[in-house]
């Protein structure tokens, strides 16, 4: 049964205990033992995540594309405003 299925039966157990017909010591003692068991199992999912995770490496000419295209739109920019015509103000009338 994998770790996710277990959580999610803890899960529901949880909601459920209240409901249920134990005393009230039990239940306490219950919800305790399964809030333990739920946090363990995600501190091992997270434990297994952080050491399957290998970092990433950059190509190094990654950013070179998109500097370029960049340039590209800012002499685009450029040029778009030399050509602009000035609008009318009160002193041009």
């Amino acid at each position: 049964m994998s770790k996710e299925r277990k959580i999610l039966i803890l899960g529901i157990l949880t909601a459920l205990l209240p409901i249920s017909g134990f005393p009230t010591n039990w239940k306490k003692f219950l919800l305790f033992i399964v809030g333990i068991l739920i946090s363990y199992m995600a501190w091992q999912i997270l434990r297994e995540n952080k050491n399957n995770k290998k970092p990433q490496k950059f190509k190094q000419g990654i950013f070179v594309e998109n500097r370029n295209i960049l340039e590209k739109k800012m002499n685009k920019i450029e040029t778009s405003s030399t050509q602009t015509t000035e609008m009318p103000t009160e002193n041009n009338f």
